[in-house]
């Protein structure tokens, strides 16, 4: 087991370096799955340092751990970022009150992993790049007390089972796309 902290380049860099060194390496499925919700972060009163954790966390280090994963030469077949329904511009979600940095970071990790599969596409290569909304799961994350009924909450056995079937079904013609655990196309 390799160790990673997603909010560290120097520990980004070390565990792409530590996979490098493992002969024929090939990463099927590659899914970073970091987030953090700290609730509630309203977009009237989250603090600056508030705001970029959630940033560093959701967004930059996800994106900057595929992108140094990229840059070896371990054959890569899929990498799926574990992103939101909370970050789809296109299915706003107005009754989430408290959840301005969660979305606004999921948000733009929905954009850099969507550019990042238009830059893969003009440069051939065939590494396949998904976002996942893994649904409302039980989960610690979402172990906080709400004004709001959440609808067709899953077990996290649940989520994966599904997630893996959705995953394994997408082929180069799907990167770049945004996916449910019901297989449903999200929007953007």
């Amino acid at each position: 087991m390799f160790i990673c902290d997603i909010l560290s380049e120097a520990s980004i860099h070390s565990f792409v370096q530590e996979l490098c060194t493992i002969p024929n390496l090939t990463l099927d499925y590659v899914v970073l799955n970091a987030g953090v919700l700290r609730y509630p972060n309203r977009a009237t009163d989250v603090s600056f340092e508030e705001f970029a954790f959630h940033l560093h966390t959701n967004t930059i280090g996800p994106i900057i751990t595929a992108q140094k994963l990229l840059k070896t030469n371990i054959p890569i077949g899929t990498i799926v970022f574990m992103s939101s329904d909370s970050g789809s511009a296109g299915n706003f979600r107005e009754i989430e009150d408290g959840f301005a940095a969660y979305a606004a970071s999921k948000a733009a990790l929905n954009q850099m992993l969507r550019h990042m599969a238009a830059e893969l596409k003009r440069q051939d290569d065939d590494t396949i790049i998904l976002a996942m909304h893994p649904g409302e799961v039980s989960t610690d994350m979402a172990n906080i007390e709400l004004t709001w009924q959440v609808d067709g909450v899953i077990t996290p056995e649940e989520s994966v089972t599904a997630m893996l079937n959705v995953i394994q079904s997408k082929g180069i013609q799907h990167s770049g796309t945004f996916w449910t655990w019901e297989n449903k196309p999200y929007p953007w």
